[in-house]
């Protein structure tokens, strides 16, 4: 699929030196922090739940304490496969602007945040060496587990926190249909590479996700390539019109009015697209000296709505590097 051109020129930067495919918009920079207009969304309670890519989990209720989501509904959708091997292309495609090959993310053990039913991992676990996948949802772990049956992919159901280097050196919930009760312990506490599909849109409060997630990093043990925080999110071209905010509004009439289908599923949307700037902007403000967006492709995940830029997204902290 094609991506939106994003005219907006690239600034100077002292990350890496990447190579791009300029068939696509890009943004990145890794010299100036804090760079450009950024807001902090709305808190709640300090926490920060890990959602599951493409659906509308709530935020401000911990652990999914409803049962409310489907994981069987959601594969159902009529765009997820597709949407699901984009992001997982795109992670893979982030790597390797960072020079990592795939013989070094063949060492790396993944962190995967809002794992979902498991639809990206799928396209992502057999390029690294393990996948540890979170999630707010039991029911989706539990549907999760049941198709994703090897040894080196575990779960825990878990929104991520300031506390979590901490809480991943104890037994957590790690559900199944059998066992949904059942705790293991996560295989580690320190992953050379996170990701988030689709996740960041569902997030009222970056700020404990975020600190989460840098507190789970190695900082590159296995590789000089690791550290990285890489994901997907609803894009918008420079300029152009924010295809999510039409989708919002729709889906909140359509949520008024009974609608449990399509867009309306996604009436929990925190904020609407943002440019691969803005984006850059927001992940420096939460400690990321290295950022770096573009444009990627299109998602579609509903016939009846149309196409989203497909922004991705990675950034480190410079300290990780070796």
């Amino acid at each position: 699929m094609a991506g939106s051109p994003n005219t907006t020129p690239a600034p100077e930067h002292d990350g890496p030196q990447l190579s791009h495919d300029h068939s696509h918009g890009h943004q990145y920079d890794g010299a100036a922090p804090h760079g450009g207009h950024h807001s902090h969304p709305t808190e709640h309670n300090g926490h920060d739940h890990a959602h599951s890519q493409g659906h509308g989990h709530d935020h401000s209720r911990p652990l999914d304490p409803h049962g409310e989501w489907d994981a069987d509904k959601y594969i159902g959708m009529a765009g997820a496969q597709d949407v699901a091997a984009l992001s997982a292309d795109s992670i893979r495609w982030a790597l390797q602007q960072v020079g990592a090959s795939e013989d070094t993310t063949k060492r790396f053990n993944l962190l995967e945040v809002g794992c979902g039913p498991g639809l990206v991992t799928a396209n992502l676990f057999p390029h690294f060496a393990s996948l540890h996948a979170v999630d707010v949802s039991s029911n989706m772990l539990i549907g999760f587990s049941a198709r994703l049956a090897d040894t080196r992919i575990t779960h825990s159901l878990h929104f991520l926190s300031p506390s979590s280097p901490t809480d991943f050196l104890t037994p957590l919930v790690s559900p199944t249909r059998n066992e949904p009760e059942r705790k293991l312990q996560p295989p580690r506490a320190k992953f050379d590479v996170a990701v988030a599909n689709l996740v960041l849109h569902h997030v009222g409060d970056w700020s404990g996700l975020m600190a989460g997630v840098q507190g789970l990093l190695a900082g590159g043990a296995a590789d000089k390539q690791g550290g990285w925080f890489i994901g997907t999110e609803f894009g918008k071209v420079e300029g152009e019109k924010d295809v999510v905010e039409g989708l919002i509004e729709k889906s909140g009439r359509a949520a008024e009015h009974g609608a449990k289908e399509g867009p309306a599923a996604h009436a929990h949307i925190h904020h609407g697209a943002m440019t691969p700037k803005e984006m850059i902007s927001k992940l420096k403000s939460y400690g990321f000296d290295e950022a770096y967006a573009e444009i990627r492709g299109e998602q579609k995940m509903w016939p009846e709505a149309p196409a989203v830029p497909n922004l991705v997204f990675w950034a480190r902290r410079r300290a990780a590097k070796l």
